[in-house]
């Protein structure tokens, strides 16, 4: 409940004034939303200047009344900066795959995940899986070529890319194996391939 505030007297009466009951925290709201509306108008009139093509020219300047707003610092002052238009994921997965396919093609080692597998079947070729195989991604090394596969820095020998995989992409060959077991113990290592 509201109770009366004596205030100063003027001619010779008492002014009653009321207590409003909101405290400070009402004007910092008001103000708050003064300075979100300051900003959002600046913020506005600088994205109209972008959208319409403002451009630099010979006019004169463009000459605006100062703007000035008082608040207390809570935040550090924040930059933000659109960021430039670049490749999509799809693009750059490309490009990667187009560098590894030329340093590929070029003799270069390529630098790769090898895992093992042990289907039986199959492979993508037609003939069943055999020893002296594995799976590659065909954008890189292409089906039925000799690659030299080197696991840590020895050599494991020479291979037939015979087969290709949903998990074998990019940087990544799969060496057939008849046992699961060892497959499974040997993981994921990296290594090097250089094509034949």
């Amino acid at each position: 409940m509201e109770r009366p505030r004596r205030g100063r007297e003027r001619e010779g009466r008492t002014v009653v004034r009321r207590a409003s009951g909101h405290g400070p925290g009402r004007a910092r709201r008001g103000f708050a939303r003064l300075l979100v509306v300051a900003i959002a108008s600046g913020l506005a009139f600088v994205a109209g200047l972008a959208t319409t093509g403002a451009r630099a020219t010979h006019h004169a300047p463009l000459r605006l009344p100062a703007l000035v707003v008082y608040a207390e610092p809570t935040l550090p002052p924040t930059v933000v900066v659109a960021a430039p238009a670049g490749l999509t994921k799809a693009e750059s997965a490309a490009r990667r795959i187009r560098k590894l396919a030329d340093e590929a093609r070029g003799g270069k080692r390529v630098r790769v995940s090898v895992t093992q597998y042990c289907l039986q079947g199959t492979t993508r070729t037609g003939r069943p899986v055999r020893d002296g195989i594995l799976a590659a991604d065909p954008r890189i090394f292409p089906l039925g070529s000799m690659v030299e596969l080197y696991v840590g820095r020895r050599s494991a020998g020479r291979f037939l890319v015979d087969d290709t995989g949903g998990a074998v992409k990019g940087a990544t060959v799969d060496v057939w194996v008849p046992d699961c077991a060892a497959a499974i113990r040997f993981g994921r290592r990296r290594g090097s391939v250089v094509l034949r």
